[in-house]
C-alpha cells in the first residue's frame, strides 16, 4: 500500500537514526508504524466502500 501516502509517513532513513540515537528496539518501532498504517488503510477502505 505503497501508493497510498499517509500524513504520518515516515522515511526509513529517519527511522534507523532515530534507532542509532536512543537504540529503540527496532520491533516497538515496527509494530507501533505497522499498527498506525493498518489503522489510516483501515479509515481509507471504508470511506471508500461508501462510494
Amino acid at each position: 500500500m505503497q501508493f497510498l501516502a499517509s500524513p504520518l509517513e515516515i522515511p526509513k532513513d529517519n527511522v534507523l537514526i532515530l534507532i542509532l540515537k536512543f537504540q529503540v528496539p527496532i520491533f516497538d518501532i515496527f509494530g507501533l508504524y505497522k499498527s498506525f498504517e493498518n489503522f489510516f488503510f483501515h479509515i481509507i477502505t471504508l470511506k471508500l466502500r461508501k462510494f
